[in-house]
């Protein structure tokens, strides 16, 4: 289908940083999973954090792993946090050679399932703050993303 509407698939790979139901898990099993997309002509993957449990450590360990061994795919991050752990997540995926994250504006959205109800998904706004903190540029227009913030907050009467 996306051949034929010249669209891109994009992978995601839940449970990327382990599996909190005792199911085994493992990076080899990640990376065998990640061989067979890659295998089936997918360039675009991303590493979900789909129950928030994903730590600083585990982030650049497993995202690190993934570039070096398949280092022709671009590999994103889908990073769910507390606010508290926020920052220091985006920081070890950065530092570990992300450049493409999953965020969304004030942080909607997130696993129901998650044991904690803090966890969320990764904030826009938290995103540009850590731009702005260590002077990366971006191209997304602030005016319109602004404007978006207010239309959001209409929405979900914030």
């Amino acid at each position: 289908i996306c051949i034929k509407k010249n669209k891109t698939l994009l992978v995601y790979l839940s449970m990327a940083f382990g599996n909190p139901y005792g199911e085994t898990w493992n990076e080899e099993i990640l990376l065998h999973y990640i061989e067979k997309v890659r295998n089936q002509g997918v360039g675009l993957v991303s590493l979900a954090d789909t129950m928030g449990n994903a730590t600083t450590k585990s982030i650049k360990k497993i995202y690190s792993s993934v570039k070096q061994d398949f280092s022709s795919l671009d590999v994103g991050i889908h990073l769910h946090a507390s606010p508290k752990e926020t920052y220091f997540k985006i920081e070890s995926a950065w530092h570990a050679g992300c450049n493409r994250f999953d965020v969304a504006i004030g942080g909607y959205g997130g696993c129901p399932f998650a044991s904690d109800k803090l966890i969320g998904n990764i904030a826009t706004e938290k995103m540009l703050n850590f731009l702005a903190d260590n002077k990366i540029e971006h191209n997304l227009d602030l005016f319109a993303f602004e404007n978006a913030c207010n239309q959001a907050k209409d929405i979900f009467n914030n």
